[in-house]
């Protein structure tokens, strides 16, 4: 099995249960045990809400299906049973992608040097710094 990330967003409407329905969905994601390290973010302004996290799968079409029956199953019951807030799981944008990616770039952040990025396949960016910076006047 590998494990993949997922990024899902999805909108609340009203707006306003936008604040409520991002903590009723935190507490629901932790008890789900096909999740790894759920987190959730919203933009209260737009009612948008972001779903975050990991899962164990054989390919990234069984990991994204996964993913999306327990986003939408949390959500349904979270609209359903704490809050007003109704989400259009209808519209929603994912994104799948291996997890060794972020794990190296937190690492990596965590203070590990460049050439540990070897270890697991990944070749750093170096920046790139011939253009001279403009001035500003």
């Amino acid at each position: 099995m590998t494990r993949y990330y997922l990024e899902v967003r999805y909108r609340i409407t009203p707006i306003d249960a936008t604040d409520e329905h991002t903590d009723a969905m935190m507490e629901a994601l932790s008890n789900e045990p096909t999740l790894i390290d759920p987190d959730v973010g919203a933009n209260l302004h737009y009612g948008m809400t972001d779903v975050c996290f990991v899962v164990e799968s054989k390919d990234e079409a069984s990991a994204l299906r996964a993913g999306l029956v327990a986003v939408r199953s949390a959500a349904r019951h979270v609209s359903v049973t704490v809050t007003e807030g109704v989400p259009d799981l209808e519209n929603v944008m994912a994104t799948v992608r291996p997890a060794g990616i972020p794990d190296a770039y937190l690492s990596a952040r965590s203070g590990y040097s460049p050439e540990s990025f070897a270890d697991i396949g990944v070749q750093p960016r170096t920046p790139v710094h011939d253009d001279p910076v403009p001035e500003v006047r």
